[in-house]
């Protein structure tokens, strides 16, 4: 998990970036008791208060520990658009996690689950 929130100088940050950074504290001090329902509420309401790639990233995580791939992927690609045109900062990481969750989701991409869902 991430234990940082993107540093912005106090001149940059948008509305609402301390209390998303305190939100996000709070979800990272639950994930490292391994509370993650309540981990991703708290990145939850971190992204909905200030965009940051970091709480999108560990959100992911928790995702992906509950098999839930597809929304994973969406959430790595949301920290990405948000790295982008931030600072950067994250990019390494992000990319390695797509390139670890993109072959899970393969059948969301070519169509094979609806079809197995249909014929089931």
């Amino acid at each position: 998990m991430f234990k940082r929130f993107k540093k912005m100088s106090v001149a940059d940050r948008p509305e609402g970036y301390d209390e998303g950074q305190r939100l996000f504290n709070l979800g990272v001090a639950a994930a490292g008791r391994e509370r993650f329902h309540e981990a991703f509420v708290f990145y939850s309401k971190s992204i909905s208060v200030c965009p940051n790639p970091a709480p999108y990233l560990n959100r992911a995580r928790i995702l992906v520990k509950k098999i839930r791939h597809k929304e994973a992927l969406d959430d790595l690609l949301a920290a990405q658009r948000i790295d982008r045109h931030q600072s950067r900062e994250f990019l390494p990481e992000i990319a390695h996690d797509i390139k670890m969750v993109t072959p899970f989701t393969e059948n969301y991409r070519n169509g094979v689950r609806e079809k197995l869902i249909k014929d089931y």
